[in-house]
């Protein structure tokens, strides 16, 4: 159970990477759309959107399920921010 409950978190955490990347990459692309009036960036702009916010989406479900790794995953985040506090 220790390894499933390290593969997944490590897939979560390369899902966050990647979608951090992605909205790094949507910052930078709406202000170059905004500077250039650029209406086809725009328009991907909010084509991703909607990646971001099914990563989002299943990153956050991951987190509120039920199985054993993720009530564990709970308790772990919970208790580093408590300690970060």
């Amino acid at each position: 159970m220790e390894r499933h409950f390290e593969l997944e978190l490590q897939k979560l955490s390369n899902r966050i990477l990647k979608m951090g990347n992605l909205v790094g990459e949507q910052i930078h692309n709406t202000m170059e759309a905004l500077l250039t009036c650029d209406q086809e960036l725009a328009q991907k702009i909010i084509d991703n959107d909607t990646i971001v916010d099914n990563w989002m989406s299943r990153s956050t479900s991951f987190a509120s399920g039920s199985s054993p790794s993720r009530s564990r995953w709970r308790l772990t985040c919970g208790s580093s921010c408590r300690h970060s506090v």
